[in-house]
C-alpha cells in the first residue's frame, strides 16, 4: 500500500532521474536584481569617407533553356536515355481481338 509519503518520495526520484529542476514559487522574469551588468556602449564610429556609388545596372536576356540552368545530362529525363519516352505502349491499349 502506498502513502503520500512513498508516493512523494517516489515522484521525487522520477523527478531527480529527468534531471528536472526544483522551482521557487512563481515563475517570474529576470529583472536584473540580483547584479545584471551595466556595460559601457561600443565607441562611436566615424565615417569619413562617403558611401560608394553602386555600379550601373545591367539588363540581361536568357533563353528558356538558359533560364532552366540544367545542363548536360540534367537536361534530359533519367529514364529516356533507358529507353522509356512519352509514346503509348501497345500492352497498355485494349486488344482489338
Amino acid at each position: 500500500m502506498e502513502t503520500s509519503k512513498t508516493k512523494s518520495l517516489v515522484q521525487l526520484r522520477c523527478i531527480d532521474a529527468l534531471d528536472i529542476k526544483m522551482a521557487s514559487g512563481l515563475f517570474h522574469k529576470k529583472d536584473g536584481y540580483f547584479g545584471r551588468k551595466i556595460r559601457p556602449l561600443p565607441p562611436v564610429r566615424v565615417l569619413d569617407e562617403p558611401a560608394k556609388e553602386p555600379p550601373p545596372k545591367q539588363q540581361f536576356t536568357l533563353t528558356k533553356d538558359q533560364l532552366s540552368g540544367l545542363f548536360g545530362h540534367a537536361k534530359v529525363h533519367n529514364l529516356l536515355p533507358s529507353g522509356y519516352s512519352t509514346r503509348d505502349y501497345d500492352y497498355y491499349k485494349p486488344s482489338k481481338d
